[in-house]
Parts: structure tokens; C-alpha cells; sequence
């Protein structure tokens, strides 16, 4: 696993809340509902380093996110469905130290 590697799955990670956002929106919340405040830190991590800013604020924020996500449980589980992104938030937390 690559640092470039855990960048992509942060974009995967914001682009998949944006898609549960939108499936809450047109289908009133078929899935799992969008983990906004992860979305906030997923992009504020990422717009700090393509702009070449300190990173230790939105680091921390960002662990503290991937912490709560992980923390928190589904009520229910759905098989095979396309917006549970469980395992890159998993993914990026184990390697949160090439951030």
C-alpha cells in the first residue's frame, strides 16, 4: 500500500458519501446515510495536501472521522450494496501513518 494508493481510496471515500447523499435525496434513504463530517475531513485532508499545507490539523481530524466511522455500527446490512464503503475506511485507518 502506497501513500498515492490511500489518496485514492479518501477520493473513493468522498465520492461514495456524495452518491449516499444523493440516494437519500431521490430514493429517501434506501442505503446507508451519507457520513458527512467523514466527507468534511476526506476533503479538507486532500485539498491541504494538493495545496501543500500543513497536514497534522486535517490529520487529526481526519483519524478522529475514520475512528467514529469505524466505531459506529450498521443497523442492518445490505448485500452487495454499492454505497457500504466499510472496508476503504478500514483500509485507509490501518495505514492512517502514510498520511
Amino acid at each position: 500500500m502506497t501513500r498515492e494508493d490511500i489518496l485514492e481510496k479518501l477520493e473513493q471515500i468522498v465520492q461514495d458519501e456524495k452518491f449516499k447523499l444523493d440516494a437519500a435525496f431521490l430514493c429517501g434513504a434506501a442505503a446507508e446515510l451519507p457520513n458527512q463530517p467523514l466527507q468534511r475531513a476526506c476533503e479538507a485532508y486532500l485539498a491541504a495536501d494538493k495545496a501543500g499545507e500543513p497536514l497534522e490539523g486535517p490529520r487529526a481530524a481526519l483519524t478522529a472521522q475514520l475512528e467514529a466511522a469505524l466505531a459506529k455500527e450498521p443497523k442492518f446490512v445490505i448485500r452487495g450494496d454499492l454505497s457500504d464503503n466499510r472496508g476503504d475506511i478500514r483500509l485507509v485507518y490501518e495505514n492512517r501513518d502514510l498520511l
